[in-house]
């Protein structure tokens, strides 16, 4: 776990993502300033759509993407 971020793969149709393959992505995203820009205006626009109940969802999860953006801004 890097600064409060966590993750595991996800199985798909083509496998799961090893650890190792994850841990990798982590490294990125905290060495990676664009990258975590980026991520944090993705999901500053989804919290919004989940907000204004664009996607239909139950429950709405824009807390925890709350939480994924202050993570990623501490970062950096």
């Amino acid at each position: 776990m890097v600064s409060g971020i966590g993750a595991e793969g996800i199985r798909l149709r083509c496998g799961t993502a090893s650890p190792k393959e994850v841990q990798k992505v982590l490294d990125e995203i905290h060495s990676n300033p664009s990258l975590r820009a980026d991520i944090i205006d993705k999901a500053k626009s989804a919290r919004a759509g989940m907000n204004a109940g664009e996607f239909g969802m139950q429950p709405n999860r824009a807390a925890e993407i709350h939480f994924l953006i202050k993570a990623l801004d501490k970062m950096g």
